[in-house]
């Protein structure tokens, strides 16, 4: 510990290595950031054995710059999407993704860790992680202990819209529950905390509706891999018919997304454009989405890609089917940024502040969606403008630079 530096408690619910989702590259960033301007103390929880197998990388490359770093791994029957673990959440009456992420000897070391150590900052990332510090909320106030509560998004209104696009009725009420016990935490946990950091103006404007101080929330893009932005502009004539998707496909709203732009509007498309391919790429895929693609010619479901250059150069339009969700949403960022154009759902573009038209297209009927994909495929001269105009807009309004900037005074 270096003398003079805030020491920073950060406490996130996922191994923030690799920075391949939205959720881990803004706490990587974050936790990069931190780890040069503070005494940051970090711990994790580990969900799979890929992290566990990760977690070696991360502590090589990175954990030297740490002042503590501790892991918890995540018992296997707590974070399975059991009726049984539904049930003991209503019992706890806490939301059930809370309930999966509980950690009895994470919570006793983060408990430990306070009682003993010097801590000006305790960052929360997620809304999951504020359950390790709830029974001691007394002696943290009393430490003045500031308190972020860092929200990926405004998590009540992902269920609430998912219970609104889901047609069987059971999953639609329990969604809807869900949805009210969500809504009640999260309006609580962010009255305790001192401040909340969001990534989107969209979840500030739905976190006041619920009863949240708006003077307690604060702005904190999440962003992408920047550095496409030094990359060299695309080509129309050099890219191919064919369309490209990238997100986590264990997911729900990104397989909600796909299953729905795939079973309405693929045929319609490939009607007009017969060599058209779409290029799935993520990796986890449920097997009711790996069934539905099996039915269709020339989708290709890929896995995970490391190095995305390929099709970023190749496909034409990148799609954004997002019928559900809340937050920024990275993959519609790293697009932009590389400037290969979008189209998206108004959900998808929540976050961003472009236009459509000129930055992306927007559209949340099937008909429009379809009729906005063929028209970037045939016309050369919409295509270049939303593709110069989307890089344009990233480099001047979405950088790390501006982000942590705001993180910096807000510590």
């Amino acid at each position: 510990m270096r003398k003079n530096r805030k020491s920073i408690l950060f406490i996130t619910p996922q191994l923030p290595y690799p920075p391949s989702s939205g959720g881990t590259i803004i706490s990587f960033k974050m936790i990069d950031f931190l780890s040069k301007k503070y005494d940051l103390n970090l711990v994790c929880l580990l969900k799979t054995e890929e992290d566990v197998l990760n977690e070696s990388i991360f502590k090589k490359e990175f954990v030297e710059s740490f002042s503590s770093y501790k892991s918890f791994i995540l018992d296997k029957n707590i974070f399975s999407r059991k009726i049984i673990n539904l049930l003991k959440s209503y019992i706890l009456r806490v939301p059930f993704s809370v309930y999966r992420n509980s950690n009895n000897e994470m919570k006793e070391y983060i408990e430990w860790f306070i009682k003993n150590n010097k801590v000006d900052v305790i960052i929360l990332d997620h809304f999951l992680t504020f359950q390790f510090i709830e029974k001691i909320i007394n002696l943290i106030k009393t430490k003045e202990i500031k308190i972020l509560l860092h929200e990926h998004n405004a998590e009540f209104l992902i269920f609430e819209r998912y219970a609104k696009s889901e047609n069987n009725i059971i999953k639609k009420i329990i969604s809807y529950i869900e949805s009210q016990r969500v809504k009640k935490y999260e309006k609580k946990i962010c009255l305790l905390s001192d401040l909340v950091l969001c990534v989107s103006s969209n979840d500030i404007e739905n976190l006041i509706k619920i009863g949240v101080d708006k003077n307690k929330l604060k702005l904190v893009m999440s962003l992408g891999d920047e550095e496409l932005l030094l990359r060299k502009n695309l080509v129309f004539e050099d890219t191919e018919e064919c369309i490209l998707f990238i997100g986590t496909l264990s997911w729900e709203a990104n397989v909600d997304g796909l299953i729905w732009f795939i079973t309405n509007a693929w045929n319609k498309i490939k009607k007009e454009v017969p060599n058209l391919k779409f290029y799935i790429i993520g990796k986890n895929p449920p097997q009711k989405l790996i069934t539905i693609i099996n039915n269709y010619r020339d989708i290709i479901l890929t896995g995970y890609v490391e190095n995305l250059e390929e099709y970023y150069k190749k496909c034409r339009v990148f799609i954004s089917p997002l019928r559900f969700g809340s937050g920024i949403k990275i993959k519609n960022i790293n697009a932009m940024y590389r400037g290969i154009p979008i189209v998206t759902t108004s959900i998808g573009a929540e976050g961003i502040n472009g236009k459509d038209g000129e930055h992306f297209f927007i559209a949340d009927d099937i008909e429009n969606f379809t009729h906005k994909i063929l028209t970037l495929i045939k016309d050369k001269e919409i295509w270049q403008k939303l593709s110069y105009n989307s890089r344009d807009l990233m480099r001047r309004e979405y950088t790390w630079e501006k982000a942590m900037n705001v993180l910096e005074q807000i510590i």
